[in-house]
């Protein structure tokens, strides 16, 4: 019965994470400079609520990635380029805020928080690095966890009443820290944990491993198990949260807005293994999007 609501390839994953991703960005904007009790505040907190959809999506997708990924400096290169990109818009914007300077986006005030690109970026060099065939390049692996666990650490330092922003800005920071970093590797062990989980089983019925894996059932298992994951690890933030606000990993909202993400589960039990439509064109407009949408949007806002 599981198998038979396996209808979902990546492309329309990704499609839902860009639409939900789009949705929450016009949701900052409406959000922010209007008070709460305005319209265009509550549809703006309505769009972020959709927008929790956006982000575990793109880290399952990067999992699926790096898992299938024929060259992975290739897939990580192109990761990068974007990053690199909205990360220069992210610096002239930062300095034009500095020097007093904030037409251009209004009401969005003098910070700017930091981009989900810094997350998979640091995810993907995690794994490039962890799995290297060079074993002495492997230790360098601790290298971008350091910088989640800091990025999250600082966080909580400024609730507590730091000021660390000043010398370690909220744009360069991984702004989903050690919560989106857990989700991801849960969706990319879920294949090695699963294969671990089932190996007795099959040994007992005589099935092959290699086999296995071009079932439907298996990919059933891999879904159930990434899903799991990830719903545990959504808890235990979200129980964090309940002991001291503060702790709480996400720095834009809170956990308690965060929790919508678990509506992911549907979406992911659904998923199939497939690629689905990936042609060159599409594969280019997916990481162009990114910036370009976030440019038109500004404009459009400012221009309001």
């Amino acid at each position: 019965m599981r198998e038979k609501v396996q209808v979902l390839d990546e492309f329309w994953i990704k499609v839902i994470a860009i639409i939900t991703m789009t949705i929450d960005h016009i949701g900052i904007f409406l959000i922010s400079g209007n008070a709460d009790t305005t319209a265009a505040y509550q549809v703006g907190f309505v769009f972020r609520i959709i927008g929790r959809l956006s982000f575990p999506l793109f880290a399952f997708m990067l999992a699926e990635g790096l898992i299938h990924s024929k060259n992975r400096g290739r897939y990580l290169s192109r990761i990068a380029i974007i990053w690199g990109i909205i990360l220069l818009g992210d610096i002239i914007l930062y300095s034009l805020f500095k020097a007093g300077n904030t037409s251009f986006l209004g009401t969005l005030g003098g910070d700017l928080d930091g981009q989900a690109f810094t997350d998979l970026i640091l995810y993907a060099l995690f794994i490039y690095l962890l799995e290297h065939p060079k074993q002495k390049i492997r230790p360098l692996a601790s290298l971008p966890v350091i910088y989640i666990v800091l990025s999250y650490a600082l966080s909580i330092a400024d609730k507590f009443g730091a000021s660390t922003a000043t010398y370690f800005p909220y744009f360069i920071r991984a702004p989903y820290s050690l919560f989106g970093f857990l989700i991801f590797l849960g969706f990319y062990y879920s294949y090695k944990i699963a294969d671990k989980g089932i190996k007795k089983t099959l040994q007992v019925t005589g099935t092959d491993l290699a086999s296995y894996k071009q079932t439907k059932e298996y990919r059933s298992l891999v879904n159930i198990v990434g899903v799991s994951l990830f719903f545990i690890i959504e808890i235990i933030f979200w129980g964090l949260s309940y002991i001291d606000i503060r702790i709480d990993p996400y720095e834009t909202l809170t956990m308690h807005i965060q929790n919508y993400c678990l509506l992911d589960c549907f979406i992911l039990i659904l998923y199939n293994g497939k690629r689905g439509y990936d042609s060159k064109g599409f594969r280019i407009g997916e990481y162009i999007y990114y910036p370009l949408h976030l440019a038109i949007i500004a404009l459009i806002f400012s221009l309001i």
